[in-house]
């Protein structure tokens, strides 16, 4: 009971029960990099999920540490394998803290949705959200209707040469899924691409808003960056967040940085489906093994 209570305060002092974090953060130069004009969301959600990844991360680097020297986090360029991608946390560096495993927008419903899965359910109460552990991406309320066509608009800031691998990227989801696509500017529940800092994208659909954005920053300009921030928009975490992924792989702990620790936290069957598929370790969902959530 002691312990439970000790949750409560400090969940009530990291946001308070209006959910408005403690502590003066000054929203004017983090809002223009996180909030394109016309957006759908608000800075006042980013904070809100901000102040969760942060309990959620406190937690994990407790449950990890073990008495080991606590390790921080390092954005270092290291050489580069194979993969078509560039360093996605690297790029995003500047954002990490508002992201979920390095480039994921979650609304403040998802986020206490994860928290309560990570058995945070005392800042839940704060919520005027479900109180349920609903799930975040196998709740229907996040899919997209195989039957309709999934709107999209491309900002006018954006370059032809990036235009046109968002184009290639919208085909290949196409191509290999059931779900169609259109340009469609006026579109209901449509996805807007524009040149914001770093690259990033919402989780499945944000059924109550007119647009949701993802962001193909400066550095991002590859086919499969593209194709993977599409990817969460239409759902899917990064493959090595499978809640089987350890009949898969290994995840060496020990060679993360502390602070990056919960972005390698496996979900649950109520918070994910890969719709029976084998584990595919050249998904474009799956993880550059050299991103620099890695210690070195």
């Amino acid at each position: 009971m002691e312990k439970s209570h000790e949750v409560k305060e400090d969940a009530h002092r990291e946001i308070g029960p209006n959910h408005v974090p403690k502590g003066g953060t000054d929203p004017s130069p983090m809002e223009k990099l996180l909030i394109h004009s016309g957006s759908s969301d608000t800075f006042e959600n980013r904070l809100i999920v901000k102040n969760i990844l942060d309990t959620i991360n406190m937690r994990q680097q407790k449950f990890r540490k073990n008495g080991a020297q606590e390790l921080q986090q390092k954005f270092n360029p290291r050489p580069k394998n194979n993969y078509s991608k560039p360093d996605i946390m690297e790029i995003n560096k500047n954002i990490s803290e508002w992201l979920f495993e390095g480039d994921i927008m979650l609304t403040p419903k998802q986020a206490y949705a994860l928290l309560a899965e990570r058995g945070g359910d005392a800042l839940a109460t704060y919520s005027s959200c479900d109180q349920k552990k609903r799930a975040v991406q196998t709740n229907p309320f996040y899919f997209w209707n195989p039957a309709v066509a999934i709107n999209y608009t491309l900002d006018i800031e954006l370059s032809s040469s990036v235009a046109s691998l968002i184009d290639q990227g919208v085909q290949y989801w196409q191509d290999n899924t059931c779900l169609s696509f259109k340009k469609n500017a006026n579109g209901l529940n449509r996805l807007r691409f524009y040149q914001g800092s770093g690259c990033w994208s919402y989780i499945g659909k944000q059924a109550s808003w007119n647009s949701q954005d993802i962001s193909i920053g400066s550095g991002c300009n590859s086919l499969g960056t593209v194709t993977h921030e599409i990817g969460h928009a239409l759902g899917f975490y990064h493959t090595q967040s499978r809640y089987d992924r350890d009949n898969w792989l290994k995840v060496d702990y020990s060679n993360i940085a502390s602070n990056a620790v919960y972005n390698f936290e496996k979900m649950t069957p109520e918070t994910e489906t890969h719709f029976n598929q084998k584990y595919d370790f050249g998904s474009v969902m799956q993880y550059n093994p050299c991103e620099t959530f890695i210690h070195d």
